[in-house]
């Protein structure tokens, strides 16, 4: 399922990296929930948050799965590298996204909450349109 604002949000960066963070974070997703009894659950959220004074706001991107979320043994090394709770995994996609998301001025982190596990990503929006405008593909 995906919930998305009226309007694209534009933020300032580079769409190949971007989309990676994306890709990565869906693709752990649906491995959370593929071996769930029921189909499983992901959703893809996309909206605004208002900045700080003065400071365009934030485009907040949130992927939900209802699969059992990180291990203990993990949690709170998420995006260190080389930590993963996946037997086939290398430990890298998060630590990548966390470095592609921080070099475009954004952060990104993870939650769980009533059997629902969230990671979100936060990027400032241009600053000459906080609220909508067309999807960027312009580089820094």
């Amino acid at each position: 399922m995906v919930h998305r604002p009226e309007h694209p949000l534009m933020v300032r960066g580079q769409k190949e990296l971007l989309r990676e963070v994306v890709v990565n974070l869906l693709w752990n997703a649906l491995q959370a929930v593929q071996h769930q009894a029921d189909a499983g659950r992901i959703e893809l959220q996309l909206a605004v948050a208002p900045g700080a004074a003065g400071q365009a706001g934030l485009a907040v991107l949130e992927v939900l799965d209802s699969g059992p979320g990180p291990s203990e043994a993990v949690r709170d090394r998420l995006f260190e590298p080389f930590v993963t709770d996946k037997p086939e995994g290398a430990g890298l996609g998060l630590f990548m996204a966390q470095r592609i998301v921080q070099a475009h001025g954004g952060r990104i982190g993870w939650r769980r909450e009533n059997g629902v596990t969230c990671f979100f990503v936060h990027i400032p929006l241009c600053q000459h349109d906080s609220s909508h405008g067309t999807p960027a593909d312009r580089g820094r």
